[in-house]
C-alpha cells in the first residue's frame, strides 16, 4: 500500500511546487508506495518528512454535570442549544440514519459528509479541491444534506462509507449534538450538548486509523465549509496516538493549530487527551508497565529502558524519544537474543535485518528521516517482524541528556499491547493534544450505575483500583502532561466514562458481536452497554471530548467572535474541582468542566474591584508531580479563586496572591489569564537532586488548600517509589481486525479493569 507522507513547507513555499497537496496552511502531503518514497526523498533532500503510525480514536447524566438545564434558564429564549454553529466531527463516520441526527421532519441535520469512500462526483469541484481525485492522495466522497436526504428518502442507495461500522463516530456525535430523539415510543433522554447544532462530519478512514493528512485534510474540510455558511464552528478530535515529539513540533500538532489563534476568532479545535494514561500491572514481569518513560543519561552511567511485549509475538513497534537541543544521546537498540544496532551518534541512521523478515532501524536526529524535522530534537527506533513468546526488547541509551520515550505498537503487538517495563502515568498525553494551542480533554467518571435495555440494574463495584468507585473521578486510564516543553495538561476535564449516545446500527451488540459496545464483562452475553434501542454507553477521552465540544457550541452561540485561547480561558475559569477521588491532580489540568460558570465567565465584566475569595473554596494543582534540578525545567501551576458559594472570585488582579517555595525558585511570577484562574512556575534548583521541594500558595496570608512536596530528581526514577494504578490483561475482543483493535481497545481495557455487578431493584440508591 501507499504511505502518508506529511511535510512542513519551508516558509513562503507552496505544495504544488514539490508536487504535494495542502492539507492545512503551511503543511504537504502526499501518498507513495515504499520505492516511491525512497525516490521522492532522494529528489526533495531539503523536505523534512514525517512518516509514521496513524492516530487512533480513542448523556442524561451528563447534563446533570454540566448544568445545561440552569444555563438555559438564563439565557435568552431559544438560545442554548448550539443554533447557528457549526459541530466539525472527525471520526469514524456517523450513521445518517440515526433519529439523532434527523429533524422532526425526518431530514438530515448533517450539513457535509466526507468519506473515505471513492468520489461520487456529486461535487466534482469540491472533491478536486480537496484531493479526493488526486491519485497522489487517498480517494474521498462528498455528500451535502440534499444528498443524505435522498438516501434517507430511498431515492438513492446508502453506500458502505455512508455508514459507521465501528461506531464510535456516531456516539461521539450523539454527545456532542445528538437531539436524543428516539427510535420508537422512548423517551428522549441522551440528548447531546449542543442539539440544534449544524453537523459537518468527516470520516477519513472506516476503522480508525487515521493518517495524518487526512486528519488535516477533514479538518480543513470543516472549517472551510463553516466559513461558507458564515458560522462559528468547533472541530471535534477524539483520536491521538502516542508516536511523535509531544511537544508541538509534529506537521499534525503544528498543522491543527494553524486551523486556530488570535486571526481565526469563532474557530476552536478539540482534542482527546489519550486513553494512555495506567499503569499496566503485568505480574511479576512489569508491575508497573506503561506507554512512557523517561531516563537521565550521563557519559558514566549508560541506560537500558526494557521494553514488554506481552501476548504477542509478531507486529510493528515505533518508540519515539525525545531529548534537548543541546543533548547528546546515542540511541541503539536490543532484541531478545542480543544487541541488533549499537548506539547510533547524533544524524546517523542505521538498520537490522535478520535475513528471515525481522528488520529494525534507528534515526537519530536526522531531519528529513523517519518523520524527524529541524524542530524535533529525538530518536525514532523501529522493528517489525517476528519475535519469541514473551520476548523483551529495549533501547540503549548513551552520553549526556533527559530522554523522553513512548511506543506505539501495530498489529499482533497493537492488539495485546507493548510496553516500557518501568512507565510513568504523567507525560502520557496524546498527540496533536500536546500541542500548547490545542485545547486537549481528560476524563472523569460518568455513573456508576445504569438500567441496560429490558434488564435489571447494573452497578459498577470497581473501576480501576477503586473499589468501591465514585461518581466525577479521575479516570484511571486519562492521560496527561506535562509535555516535555513542561505544558501542563490536558487542559479540562469532563465525564467520559460511561457516557450514553447514539449507536450506529453497524455497531448494534445485539447484531454485530464484537463492536465497541459488546463487552466481555456484561452477564450470559447480555449487551449491558446498551441502553436504549438505539442507545449504548462507551468510556474514553475520546467520550468526554465531544463533551467541551458541545460546551464550545453553545458559547459560540453566544459570542461568535471567541477565538481559541479566549475559549480555552473561559472553561478552565469557570471549572469547578472535581467531587470524587483525583489520585493524580497533576493530570486533572484546571479542574471539571461547569457549563454554568463559563456562561457566567463569558459574559463577566466585573472590571478590577471584586470580593475576597473563600480559601476554603478556592485550590491549586501543579502539573507535574516531581521537578528538575535544573531552573530550566519548569513546572506549571494553575490557581483557581472561589467565592464561598464555589462561584468564581470576579474583578481580583492577583497582588494578593503569594508563592512560597523552599528549596526551589518561583520561575514565572503570578499572571491573572481570566476572572478567577491564575497562572504561576516554579523549577527546582541546580545541585538539589535527591532532596525535596515544597511549595504553597497564599491569598492575602491565608493559605489555599495544603502545602506540595515535590521530590526533586534527574528523572522521575530518582525521585521515589511508584506504584501500579490497576491491571489488565491487555486482551481486546475478537470480530475486528488489528487495526479497528488499536482504535477501540479501551473499552475492553475499561472493562476489564470494571467489574459489574447486577443491583437488586429494591435496593435504595445511597
Amino acid at each position: 500500500g501507499r504511505v502518508p507522507v506529511t511535510v512542513v513547507l519551508p516558509p513562503g513555499e507552496s505544495a504544488e511546487r514539490h508536487g504535494m497537496f495542502e492539507v492545512a496552511p503551511g503543511i504537504g502531503s502526499i501518498r507513495l508506495s515504499p520505492l516511491d518514497l525512497e525516490t521522492f526523498a532522494a529528489n526533495e533532500p531539503d523536505l523534512q518528512l514525517f512518516v509514521g503510525p496513524g492516530t487512533r480514536p480513542q448523556l442524561d447524566k451528563v447534563n446533570t454535570w454540566l448544568g445545561t438545564a440552569d444555563l438555559r434558564a438564563g439565557l435568552p429564549p431559544g438560545t442554548g442549544f448550539g443554533r447557528g454553529v457549526v459541530v466539525g466531527v472527525i471520526d469514524t463516520g456517523i450513521d445518517v440514519t440515526h433519529p439523532a441526527f434527523r429533524n422532526e421532519d425526518g431530514t438530515t441535520r448533517i450539513r457535509w459528509l466526507m468519506t473515505w469512500g471513492d468520489p461520487q462526483g456529486l461535487h466534482p469541484e469540491l472533491e478536486a479541491a480537496y484531493g479526493c481525485t488526486d491519485l497522489s492522495q487517498a480517494p474521498c466522497a462528498i455528500y451535502a444534506a440534499e444528498d443524505i436526504n435522498a438516501m434517507l428518502s430511498n431515492e438513492r442507495p446508502v453506500p458502505d462509507d455512508a455508514h459507521d461500522f465501528a461506531g464510535h463516530g456516531t456516539h461521539v456525535s450523539g454527545i456532542a449534538a445528538g437531539n436524543g430523539a428516539p427510535s420508537g415510543k422512548e423517551k428522549r433522554k441522551f440528548i447531546g450538548i449542543a442539539p440544534e447544532a449544524t453537523l459537518i462530519v468527516a470520516s477519513p478512514s472506516p476503522g480508525g486509523g487515521f493518517g495524518d493528512d487526512l486528519v488535516l485534510r477533514s479538518a480543513r474540510f470543516v472549517f472551510d465549509r463553516a466559513d461558507e455558511l458564515g458560522m462559528p464552528a468547533v472541530a471535534n478530535f477524539s483520536l491521538g496516538g502516542d508516536f511523535g515529539p509531544h511537544d508541538g513540533t509534529s506537521p499534525l500538532e503544528q498543522g491543527l493549530a494553524s486551523f486556530v489563534g488570535d486571526g481565526f476568532p469563532g474557530r476552536a479545535v478539540i482534542v482527546a487527551a489519550g486513553n494512555s494514561g495506567s499503569i499496566v500491572n503485568l505480574g511479576d514481569v512489569a508491575p508497573n508497565a506503561s506507554i512512557h518513560t523517561e531516563a537521565s543519561v550521563s557519559e558514566h552511567s549508560p541506560v537500558r529502558i526494557p521494553i514488554v511485549t506481552p501476548l504477542s509475538t509478531s507486529g510493528d513497534v515505533f518508540v519515539w524519544v525525545t531529548y534537548r537541543k543541546d543533548d547528546d544521546i546515542r540511541v541503539g537498540l536490543e532484541g531478545p537474543d542480543g544487541v541488533w544496532i549499537s548506539p547510533v551518534e547524533r544524524g546517523e541512521d542505521v538498520g537490522y535485518d535478520d535475513g528471515a523478515g525481522t528488520t529494525g532501524a534507528v534515526v537519530n536526529d536526522k531531519p528529513g528521516s523517519a518523520s524527524m524535522t529541524d524542530d524535533s530534537d529525538g530518536a525514532v527506533v523501529v522493528w517489525s517482524g517476528t519475535w519469541p513468546e514473551n520476548g523483551e526488547f529495549a533501547i540503549l541509551l548513551e552520553g549526556s541528556g533527559k530522554a523522553q520515550l513512548w511506543v506505539s505498537p501495530q498489529g499482533e503487538a497493537g492488539d495485546h499491547g507493548v510496553f516500557f517495563k518501568q512507565g510513568l502515568r504523567e507525560g502520557t498525553v496524546n498527540s496533536p493534544a500536546t500541542h500548547p494551542r490545542l485545547l486537549g480533554v481528560g476524563c472523569t467518571l460518568n455513573r456508576i450505575s445504569w438500567t441496560p435495555l429490558g434488564s435489571l440494574p447494573i452497578e459498577i463495584s470497581s473501576f480501576g483500583v477503586d473499589e468501591p468507585p465514585f461518581e466525577d473521578s479521575l479516570c484511571f486510564f486519562s492521560a496527561g502532561g506535562p509535555t516535555p516543553t513542561g505544558v501542563a495538561k490536558p487542559e479540562i476535564l469532563a465525564p467520559g466514562a460511561f457516557v450514553g449516545s447514539a449507536v450506529s446500527n453497524d455497531a448494534d451488540p445485539r447484531t454485530h458481536p464484537g463492536s465497541m459496545f459488546d463487552s466481555p464483562s456484561c452477564e450470559d452475553g447480555e449487551a449491558c452497554y446498551l441502553v436504549g434501542d438505539r442507545y449504548g454507553l462507551a468510556l474514553g477521552t475520546s467520550m468526554s471530548t465531544p463533551v467541551v465540544s458541545g460546551a464550545a457550541a453553545l458559547l459560540f452561540e453566544q459570542n461568535p467572535s471567541l477565538t481559541q485561547a479566549m475559549l480555552t480561558e473561559i472553561l478552565q475559569a469557570s471549572a469547578r474541582y472535581p467531587q470524587g477521588n483525583i489520585d493524580a491532580p497533576a493530570l486533572m489540568g484546571a479542574g471539571a468542566i461547569d457549563l454554568r460558570q463559563a456562561m457566567k465567565v463569558l459574559t463577566d465584566d466585573s472590571g478590577t474591584i471584586g470580593a475576597d475569595p473563600d480559601v476554603g473554596q478556592s485550590w491549586w494543582v501543579l502539573g507535574a508531580s516531581n521537578a528538575r534540578p535544573d531552573p530550566s525545567w519548569l513546572v506549571e501551576g494553575t490557581i483557581q479563586l472561589r467565592l464561598a458559594d464555589a462561584t468564581v472570585a470576579s474583578g481580583l488582579d492577583g497582588t494578593k496572591l503569594r508563592i512560597e517555595v523552599e528549596n526551589g525558585v518561583l520561575a514565572r511570577s503570578v499572571l491573572k489569564k481570566r476572572h478567577g484562574l491564575f497562572s504561576f512556575a516554579v523549577a527546582g534548583l541546580a545541585g538539589t537532586g535527591g532532596t525535596e521541594m515544597t511549595v504553597r500558595v497564599l491569598y492575602n496570608g491565608e493559605q489555599i488548600g495544603e502545602e506540595v512536596v515535590l521530590p526533586v530528581g534527574v528523572d522521575a526514577w530518582a525521585t521515589g517509589p511508584f506504584t501500579a494504578d490497576g491491571g489488565c490483561d491487555c486482551r481486546t475482543a475478537g470480530g475486528s481486525n488489528g487495526r479497528e483493535h488499536a482504535a477501540l481497545s479501551l473499552f475492553a481495557i475499561g472493562a476489564a479493569l470494571t467489574v459489574l455487578r447486577r443491583r437488586r431493584p429494591s435496593r435504595p440508591r445511597a
